[in-house]
């Protein structure tokens, strides 16, 4: 048996097994929200364990349940716009990044998101604008070093 092989079984083997845990997670916090029906942070934490396996419908669709919970949730906001933007719905991802920002206008990573979305949708100006905000607010180097990279990357290709 040639080792390519092998080493494809092994990698299928195992997102078989994280995705079988994953479905455990995400049923878990469906019980819990059974439980209580007002609990954002169960919404909030099913959204995560359901856009890490690539559900984003059913991630935005409990994103958007912890939001109506709790309209000041900043992260929720975050993420959903996270999962908008991989489902290629910028116009959705940078409403929610500016509000994620408006709750939180320190937070690096949502203008680095939003740049990157903005650039996405071919909307340069605030592409720069949102990726020379990310910087200064960064502590850390590695965000600061992808913004950095993004923002020379589009000034030279426009």
């Amino acid at each position: 048996m040639p080792i390519a092989y092998i080493v494809i079984v092994i990698q299928v083997v195992r997102w078989y097994r994280q995705r079988r845990k994953q479905s455990k997670t995400i049923a878990d916090y469906a019980k819990t929200i059974g439980l209580r029906l007002d609990n954002a942070d169960a919404y909030y934490k099913r959204g995560d364990a359901g856009a890490e396996v690539g559900e984003y419908g059913q991630a935005i669709a409990d994103y958007s349940r912890a939001i109506e919970l709790d309209p000041g949730y900043s992260s929720a906001y975050f993420n959903r716009a996270y999962a908008y933007g991989e489902i290629g719905d910028y116009h959705k991802a940078i409403a929610d990044y500016s509000k994620a920002i408006e709750l939180n206008p320190s937070d690096a990573q949502a203008y680095y998101n939003r740049g990157l979305d903005y650039d996405n949708k071919g909307e340069v100006s605030k592409a720069v604008s949102d990726l020379e905000k990310c910087i200064p607010l960064s502590s850390d180097p590695k965000l600061t070093e992808d913004a950095q990279q993004a923002l020379n990357e589009i000034k030279n290709s426009h």
